[in-house]
């Protein structure tokens, strides 16, 4: 047997887009589409009900949660303008 490659120093945290597409191993600058589609397929093989109940993959699947999550943010942020907050003054209000 043997242990597995644990990667030097790292808790698992997500703290930048290199790390959160590294950790879906999809190709760095992907779309949501494709990092969707790879998280979901990750997931499902890493989920304890698709491996009778062993939970050892659990740090991974947080941690590809923890990936989706922030490339979900990431790449809303980048592809979309920013949000309008409340009280800049903007004259563009749905509810109306």
């Amino acid at each position: 047997g043997g242990g597995g490659g644990e990667a030097s120093g790292t808790r698992g945290d997500i703290n930048n887009p290199i790390d959160a597409y590294a950790a879906l191993e999809v190709e760095y600058g992907s779309s949501l589409t494709v990092v969707t589609r790879a998280f979901r397929d990750r997931a499902k093989k890493l989920h304890p009900d698709a491996r009778r109940g062993d939970r050892s993959s659990e740090p991974e699947l947080r941690r590809i949660i923890e990936a989706y999550q922030f490339l979900k943010e990431h790449l809303s942020l980048s592809n979309t303008e920013p949000p309008i907050n409340p009280g800049t003054g903007a004259t563009y209000s749905p509810s109306e």
